[in-house]
């Protein structure tokens, strides 16, 4: 059985109408367990997972992506999944607004420095802004990113421009910018 994430307040009937493609893989697994008399390891599950995905069409749009899954709902279920989309938004949007800038951009450095040893200040505040889906204001956070590094080290300001001279602004904070590090065993 494949373990995954639900969305609260999606019906079981319509989560299971929109999950054609999880059914596909367990049946897959269903068949080799009965064909190997055991269950296929992670690596065996994706290579299955692999197997049975279907052509995927390349020409397709999001908006006719849209079409095609609304025309699966009855307009009873369309309403009642925009209401729960509505109620969700609001909730996170209240939530993120409480949320003082330092944890916001906390949570976007850490999230970015997970993959990453090095980053410019514009990629952690468009990360934060990122997260709060357009409910957080870009002047606070960036003032805030600028005035507190806590747990970061600058590694220096941007170059200037070649043809100019000038110093180069940082496109998210207007600032001369400049890369930033964690800090070796700091708190992001």
């Amino acid at each position: 059985m494949i373990k995954g994430f639900e969305i609260a307040g999606v019906p079981e009937q319509i989560r299971l109408r929109f999950s054609k493609r999880r059914a596909e893989v367990e049946e897959a697994i269903s068949r080799f367990l009965a064909e190997r008399g055991r269950e296929p390891s992670a690596a065996e599950i994706a290579a299955l997972t692999k197997e049975t995905r279907s052509f995927k069409l390349k020409e397709i749009t999001t908006p006719e992506v849209l079409a095609r899954q609304r025309a699966q709902l009855n307009r009873e279920e369309l309403r009642s999944l925009e209401e729960t989309h509505h109620r969700a938004l609001a909730r996170q949007s209240e939530e993120l607004q409480m949320q003082s800038p330092e944890k916001v951009l906390a949570s976007a450095r850490q999230h970015l420095f997970e993959r990453r040893s090095v980053l410019a200040s514009h990629q952690i505040l468009a990360e934060a802004l990122n997260q709060g889906l357009g409910a957080l204001d870009r002047a606070r956070l960036a003032a805030h990113l600028r005035d507190s590094r806590s747990g970061l080290v600058s590694l220096g300001t941007r170059p200037p421009d070649p043809g100019t001279g000038a110093p180069r602004l940082d496109p998210a904070t207007e600032e001369g910018g400049g890369q930033l590090s964690a800090r070796d065993g700091g708190d992001l």
